[in-house]
């Protein structure tokens, strides 16, 4: 599974621009609109709601004409299962059940045939040192401190948007980073993939696939 994660604006839905129309399933829950113009994937699923999440990434998973699956975005998928928990428990029950259920989602789209990309919200994070220091830290945002910094273990590759505007020109360049210090960024050796490199996931799934 890819993760790409960052803050809004800066590139993360662009990133899918350029993966095969005719294979790739897109399920939206933003609900917004594409930053492109030809937005028109094999299929783009919306949902309202966790439970058709869950049953658009079944469908996809099960369709042969469907080579990738992209969800977007993670975070809002976490934003609806906190709110369906707060509706139906009280306490200590609606952080427990959230956890469970997100982790059975995480667990419902691992899968070893097709590539899933989920989307998904950064916040900067302070992390006390064992010498007393502190540093900043990007990784997944989300609610729960049983899922706080625990959400990126279950994806393969992490990439990291980042927005570089030109000094002189003005021009932004939008990226990615694989590799970083002070993020959650990562990916295989195997993939030999540069620490900095265009957004642009579709010659990385042609590397997987």
């Amino acid at each position: 599974m890819i993760m790409v994660l960052g803050p809004s604006g800066s590139g993360k839905s662009t990133s899918y621009e350029h993966l095969p129309r005719e294979t790739t399933a897109v399920i939206d829950l933003e609900l917004k609109g594409f930053p492109f113009k030809d937005p028109s994937f094999y299929s783009v699923i919306e949902c309202r709601k966790a439970e058709e999440v869950t049953s658009a990434v079944e469908k996809a998973l099960k369709d042969d004409n469907v080579k990738l699956v992209v969800i977007d975005s993670l975070t809002k998928f976490t934003e609806y299962v906190l709110a369906e928990c707060r509706a139906s428990f009280k306490g200590y029950d609606i952080w427990s059940q959230y956890a469970i259920r997100i982790r059975n989602f995480l667990n419902k789209i691992r899968n070893d045939k097709k590539p899933v990309i989920v989307i998904s919200i950064d916040e900067i994070v302070k992390i006390e040192q064992p010498d007393g220091g502190i540093v900043s830290r990007l990784r997944a945002a989300v609610q729960g401190k049983e899922l706080e910094g625990k959400l990126e273990k279950e994806f393969l590759i992490v990439l990291c948007t980042e927005v570089v505007v030109d000094s002189k020109t003005g021009t932004p360049s939008y990226l990615f980073r694989t590799f970083s210090t002070v993020s959650t960024a990562k990916a295989p050796r195997w993939l030999d993939l540069p620490a900095t490199m265009p957004n642009d996931l579709k010659p990385i799934i042609d590397k997987l696939l």
